[in-house]
């Protein structure tokens, strides 16, 4: 429950607000608002306080009282108010200091029922105070929080430690995790220490209780290694409380107080055990984000071993298929007889088949690894198009397809990386005239301004639409395994995904089975 929220008409023991350096209110209750005449706590959320004022009305209420706040004081006084009608009323304020504001707890004159009414009201507002602080934070700046939120947890409850312990090792070992002392000492970690130096603590936190030792002789028989340890660091008495996550109990909070009269009131002790749940969650919190970071690079670190690996793989098997298709072409001279010209033939197909699959290896490599730049340059997409036409028409022909380029009406500029650009042209209308039997294939170019998209439509197979989520996965085909009636690595629509990326492009498939499918890229548009 957060302040807002909390309190009803006529209820004064919960007027309190978290107010910044300056004086604005960052939340409050509904009893504070009250308390001044309004019916919503939106009508004072974020205004200064300046409508109260000293009764002797010498100064204003944060000038008598800034003096105390700033040496981490608390400050009590009478003040007077102008409430939301225009009348004056006498209140007693208690203010409390945060490290970036103070929380103010105010209680209609003539009185509060008791001290422990404002305590339970700080509580609240100290509690809502951390609960907000950690909510969003990013895991590298949890310790520095949880830091501060001891002192200021540490300084409401006059309290000269505050340590956070880790259970480690199965439970067997303490380590300290965060430690503040009133000496303005702050620790990160701390030597660790096995839970068999405090049997008797272990015991307790395991059953889940809340501890509030008011002194060394209220410990057992059975605490003595606990009664040593407090000697030897002159602990009068403490407060601990269990930080347990999804029912595993996982560290503890603890408080220490060395003057021999200091004691912890009861909504005191309840902010250890609040605040022990608050750093219990933030806690397993970054520790799950601190796993998911670790877990994304190493798999970030495989992806790149893997990546280097294809990429030596290949350049090895490269050279020496080079040397086997040129020596092929070399035979292809040589021999005479047709059935010699048509293993020869073979030869070389299968090669350079081989070679296209090695180079699109390398490339989805060199893209995996970040190893891959763009040189961008403004071209007309219309003529980058007409060119990767031409020289594809005679595949179309081959298999009596039509094959025609739609030129845009208006110029169809844009900013790409020429080599890209006709490397995604014929994979992506090479794969039409592939998986097309029948119609034929067309290339558009539209221009309306604002992009310059391309769309390659054809009369194909089409696509399962289960299948295309995956369509850009590399290796990925819709037809796999031995009996696949068409050739390829799976690879080209992957590579040409990530280069129109790369050039801050976008790519779009719609498809229907035994209809045909339209691949759409498209560009911001270059005006002349």
């Amino acid at each position: 429950m957060s302040i807002s929220d909390s309190g009803h008409p006529g209820d004064t023991s919960q007027a309190v607000a978290v107010l910044d350096a300056a004086g604005r209110h960052r939340t409050l209750s509904y009893a504070y608002a009250q308390l001044f005449g309004y019916d919503a706590t939106s009508r004072l959320a974020g205004r200064r306080w300046d409508r109260l004022y000293t009764v002797s009305g010498r100064e204003t209420l944060l000038e008598e009282a800034r003096p105390a706040i700033q040496r981490g004081e608390a400050w009590t006084g009478l003040v007077g108010a102008v409430l939301a009608d225009g009348t004056r009323r006498t209140f007693e304020v208690a203010l409390n200091p945060l490290s970036d504001g103070f929380i103010a707890c105010l209680v209609n004159e003539p009185a509060v029922e008791s001290t422990e009414d404002y305590e339970q009201a700080q509580v609240e507002a100290l509690a809502a105070e951390f609960a907000v602080t950690f909510i969003s934070l990013k895991p590298g700046e949890i310790d520095a929080a949880i830091l501060a939120a001891l002192e200021q947890a540490a300084t409401a409850l006059k309290a000269e430690r505050a340590a956070l312990f880790r259970f480690v090792e199965d439970g067997m070992v303490v380590r300290p995790a965060h430690t503040w002392m009133a000496t303005g000492e702050r620790e990160m970690g701390g030597e660790e220490f096995p839970v068999t130096l405090m049997p008797w603590l272990k015991r307790q936190l395991e059953a889940g209780r809340l501890l509030a030792v008011s002194s060394r002789a209220d410990l057992p028989e059975e605490a003595s290694r606990e009664l040593a340890q407090m000697e030897r660091d002159g602990v009068q008495s403490f407060v601990a409380a269990p930080l347990r996550y999804a029912g595993a109990l996982i560290g503890y909070l603890r408080f220490d107080l060395m003057a021999a009269d200091a004691m912890m009131s009861s909504p005191q002790a309840s902010l250890v055990e609040r605040t022990a749940q608050i750093f219990a969650n933030v806690l397993e919190r970054k520790r799950m984000e601190n796993q998911l970071i670790a877990s994304k690079e190493a798999a970030e670190e495989a992806a790149r071993i893997k990546s280097s690996f294809l990429a030596n793989m290949s350049h090895e098997i490269r050279t020496p298929l080079t040397s086997i298709i040129g020596f092929a072409g070399l035979l292809a001279e040589e021999v005479e007889t047709e059935q010699e010209q048509e293993y020869v033939s073979l030869i070389q197909d299968s090669g350079t088949r081989l070679m296209e699959t090695l180079n699109s290896v390398l490339d989805l490599a060199q893209l995996e690894a970040a190893g891959r730049s763009v040189n961008l340059s403004v071209f007309d997409l219309n003529q980058q198009v007409e060119d990767v036409v031409r020289l594809l028409r005679p595949l179309a022909d081959a298999k009596g397809l039509t094959l025609e380029a739609v030129p845009s009406e208006m110029p169809a500029r844009a900013e790409v990386d020429h080599a890209c650009l006709l490397r995604i042209l014929n994979n992506l209308i090479g794969n039409a005239i592939k998986f097309t039997s029948k119609g034929g294939v067309s290339v558009e170019v539209v221009a309306d301004g604002q992009q310059v998209s391309i769309h390659v439509r054809d009369t194909g197979i089409g696509i399962d639409e289960a299948f295309l989520p995956r369509l850009f996965d590399p290796f990925r085909q819709e037809s796999g395994g031995l009996n696949r009636q068409y050739e390829g690595s799976g690879l080209g629509l992957t590579i040409s995904k990530r280069l129109i990326d790369l050039m801050g492009g976008t790519i779009e498939v719609t498809s229907e089975k035994s209809v045909g499918s339209t691949f759409t890229i498209s560009f911001a548009q270059v005006r002349p």
